[in-house]
């Protein structure tokens, strides 16, 4: 079960997919990356690497979380508290919170492509 194991490897998915590279808006954060629609400049995933704590995870590692948008009746099924949360730092309703390097990698297609058309224009 292949899965994305790292920031290098979901750029180059999302740039070989959707033709989008990730960029930095935040000063003084080189971690946080966005992925836009070209044209709207809308996010669709957001990367970050935050403390498990921060999605009421026990320990004090520091995990690889994207932040995909969702349609809200999906979203409450998907929630599992484990790999799937609500948002981190985001709309609970609309946006989803996944742990990166734990679910297959089709799955996590998925999760981008149906955050991908959601914020389509």
């Amino acid at each position: 079960m292949s899965k994305f194991k790292n920031f290098v490897e979901l750029s180059k998915f999302i740039l070989d997919t959707y033709g989008v590279r990730a960029d930095f808006p935040f000063s003084n954060d080189n971690e946080t990356a966005v992925f836009r629609h070209k044209k709207s400049g809308k996010w669709f995933c957001l990367f970050m690497q935050i403390p498990q704590s921060s999605l009421g995870v026990i320990g004090n590692k520091t995990i690889s979380v994207i932040n995909l948008k969702c349609d809200p009746e999906l979203a409450t099924i998907l929630h599992d508290f484990k790999v799937i949360f609500p948002a981190y730092h985001m709309n609970k309703k609309h946006w989803i919170s996944v742990i990166l390097n734990v679910l297959p990698k089709s799955q996590v297609a998925d999760l981008i492509d149906e955050s991908w058309n959601l914020t389509k224009k």
